[in-house]
């Protein structure tokens, strides 16, 4: 089970690079309170997570849990499948749960 501490991983990559919230705050296109919020807990909205995401070169999932993946999940990930009707009713079951993650992060905000 992985465990939501974008927190600490935000603060630890702003002592690393010696970052202010306001430059963190131009980097996710936020206002400098946004990411007070963050420091305290809160959770960035998802354009803010990938502008994040971009410019430390980390994936999303690293940024919110501090997991990284093993190579092997990785190519579990990225190995080629043929496309199936179940696997299509996945795709689509999984997209209309990125929405409502999205939004729910969107009301916490």
């Amino acid at each position: 089970m992985s465990y939501l501490i974008f927190d600490v991983q935000l603060q630890a990559l702003m002592d690393q690079h010696a970052l202010t919230q306001e430059f963190i705050a131009k980097i996710a296109g936020v206002t400098q309170g946004a990411v007070s919020g963050w420091l305290k807990g809160s959770i960035p909205r998802a354009d803010a997570l990938l502008r994040l995401s971009r410019y430390f070169d980390l994936p999303m999932d690293t940024l919110l849990t501090g997991r990284v993946l093993a190579t092997n999940e990785v190519q579990e990930i990225v190995r080629p499948t043929r496309v199936t009707p179940e696997l299509l009713r996945l795709a689509g079951q999984a997209a209309e749960s990125a929405v409502a993650l999205q939004d729910a992060l969107r009301k916490m905000s």
